[in-house]
């Protein structure tokens, strides 16, 4: 199990083995949240969106106005609610 030790600055390092298995490096955000007063977990924030850029492009068939999206979503949630 990995240790890092917190400087007199509130600083730490987060050691290799962590970072590369979070694929993290110098710049990118890490987002913390306290569970049971003394554990804290941390979330690697670094998906850029040249990585999720195209992803939904295969399953794009038709292109849609606003209006007509407005028309498709009215339309699922009148079905799917009432």
């Amino acid at each position: 199990m990995p240790i890092a030790t917190l400087t007199s600055k509130g600083r730490i390092t987060i050691p290799k083995d962590l970072r590369d298995s979070l694929n993290i490096q110098a710049g990118d955000k890490i987002q913390f949240t306290i569970k049971n007063n003394r554990e804290v977990s941390l979330k690697a924030l670094n998906t850029k969106i040249d990585d999720v850029s195209g992803m939904l492009n295969k399953y794009v068939t038709q292109s849609y106005t606003v209006e007509e999206m407005d028309e498709h979503l009215a339309k699922y949630f009148k079905e799917t609610w009432t």
